[in-house]
């Protein structure tokens, strides 16, 4: 499934809203902060209290959504002998001047955005569940690529991949069944930003070519 939320442009689900403009109005403290901030031509005061109802309704959309789905799962009985996997394609669209006006920062800690070729455009959340196969609480520090799905799904249902197919690709069994490895899974993982630069990672190293990110944050060159 793909899911649209969270993403701009910011719609949430009239109920949804209602529900949280309800409990935003309960939660005590200043909103903004009395100093301003200018961002181009616009001048906006910093938000210091998350109170964002549209937002926080879109999550919530997103995730009433894959509960719909997995209690699907569970009536049909097929919730046991299922691999249900959640994560993104990069990392969210955030720029400086939404963490200034909403107090909350979308990639965590990590540096860039969607489209960067720094770590906030490409770490994302990996998240699995498998009955039975998968302990449940369990990690991995492993370094992982969605192009790995290719040959995961190949390996749980028993197929050979031709030569010339998804030869950057690994399978996650070992990683999902919480085997160790002697040695990473990937040799190394291969990134690329929008505007087309590479980067190439290899244990606790990142080698990117070129300058800036590549992307939508600024130096982008």
């Amino acid at each position: 499934l793909s899911f649209y939320s969270v993403h701009t442009p910011l719609m949430g689900r009239p109920d949804l809203v209602a529900k949280y403009k309800a409990r935003a109005a309960d939660i005590e403290g200043t909103e903004f902060a009395e100093e301003e901030q200018i961002f181009g031509s616009k001048e906006r005061k910093v938000r210091v209290l998350q109170k964002h109802a549209v937002y926080a309704a879109m999550v919530e959309a997103m995730d009433e959504a894959i509960g719909t789905v997995l209690d699907a799962l569970t009536r049909a009985g097929f919730d046991d002998n299922t691999l249900v996997l959640v994560t993104s394609d990069n990392g969210a669209h955030w720029l400086p001047s939404d963490i200034q006006e909403y107090g909350h920062r979308a990639n965590g800690t990590l540096r860039g955005q969607k489209a960067d070729i720094w770590e906030g455009g490409h770490r994302v959340p990996f998240n699995a569940r498998w009955p039975g196969r998968i302990a449940a609480g369990s990690s991995s520090d492993e370094t992982i690529s969605l192009a790995d799905l290719l040959a995961t799904v190949a390996d749980i249902v028993g197929a050979t991949l031709p030569r010339d197919a998804g030869e950057d690709s690994y399978s996650l069994l070992p990683i999902l069944h919480g085997e160790g490895t002697e040695t990473p899974l990937r040799e190394g993982t291969v990134h690329h930003s929008l505007s087309g630069m590479f980067a190439i990672r290899q244990g606790p190293w990142k080698l990117i070519e070129g300058r800036g990110s590549g992307g939508f944050s600024e130096p982008r060159s």
